[in-house]
């Protein structure tokens, strides 16, 4: 019984956190979590990748370090490749948030590197953060 309960505590706390309602006197429109995220001042491209599942974060602005769970490489850096828009960022987090702004930002997509080393070759080895933003 507890872990039914758990289990729907859980589920409720996750789908209550994906999305918001709100109301105006003429329609009901609802708000993703980003568009609700962007509400925030002084907003950080960390933020979002805070919402995604699968990323190990460590470090403090502005010396974040970003890594795709499960992968564990032996050689260089293990840092995901950004991609910006379709445009190859490079590895580094710091580069990456000078080069998006975040109120714009629309979706973000992590690609583990199975999936990412055949969309990107050896340059998606470690993973990607793929970053789409209104133009």
């Amino acid at each position: 019984m507890r872990y039914i309960l758990a289990s729907f505590t859980f589920l409720m706390i996750m789908s209550c956190s994906s999305t918001q309602t709100t109301s105006t006197a003429d329609n009901k429109s609802k708000k993703s979590s980003f568009d609700v995220l962007k509400e925030k001042p002084n907003l950080e491209l960390i933020d979002f990748l805070r919402t995604k599942s699968g990323l190990q974060i460590t470090g403090n602005s502005p010396t974040y370090k970003i890594l795709i769970r499960g992968y564990k490489g032996v050689e260089g850096s293990q840092e995901p490749l950004y991609v910006i828009n379709g445009d190859q960022r490079g590895r580094s987090y710091n580069q990456a948030s000078y080069a998006v702004d975040v109120y714009k930002i629309t979706k973000v997509n992590i690609l583990p590197a199975t999936r990412a080393a055949s969309k990107y070759g050896d340059r998606g080895g470690n993973g990607v953060i793929e970053i789409t933003s209104e133009k």
